[in-house]
């Protein structure tokens, strides 16, 4: 089987990652190491698995994994989220029942199921990552620098042309 392009640039780069997961095949190792680096990645992965004309069906499978099977961040931490934006007060001031085990989870927000103190009714919650903002910020400022060089290193790169960011 021959390896694309792309998928030998993707070994490359993670030859240089901590390999945390020895005993997992490629495809969930890219996958394990997007989840690691944060949102942008992750929704970078979420791109990939569409792209199924770049990847072997075992590597897309895994990276299709990024759609729906992100690891969800502690429950406490997304009640400390909602309480800071409910002006410090604590989650009980709105809710009869919050649920700290998260209903579903993303790669920028996650859902909580509660239930409305004021009429009862049942409702979702959706609580954006804590810290995520630097965190995007900073991956964007990297992508867009990486965009640059791809010019310098594919010849079909040169009809790309990064706009905006910094250098």
């Amino acid at each position: 089987m021959r390896i694309t392009l792309p998928l030998r640039i993707w070994r490359r780069m993670l030859f240089w990652m901590p390999n945390r997961h020895q005993d997992q095949p490629l495809g969930a190792r890219l996958r394990l190491a997007l989840q690691e680096l944060g949102p942008v990645w992750i929704k970078f992965g979420q791109m990939l698995s569409t792209r199924r004309d770049l990847f072997p069906p075992h590597i897309a499978d895994q990276l299709a994994l990024l759609q729906d099977r992100v690891a969800p961040f502690e429950g406490k931490l997304a009640q400390q989220q909602i309480e800071k934006a409910m002006g410090g007060l604590p989650v009980e001031t709105w809710f009869d029942d919050f649920s700290v085990e998260p209903l579903a989870s993303a790669s920028i927000a996650q859902v909580h199921t509660a239930r409305l103190k004021e009429n009862g009714k049942e409702v979702v919650i959706k609580v954006i990552r804590p810290d995520i903002l630097p965190i995007i910020k900073a991956d964007m400022k990297l992508i867009y620098r990486l965009a640059r060089w791809v010019p310098r290193l594919l010849p079909d790169g040169r009809r790309l042309r990064p706009q905006g960011g910094s250098s």
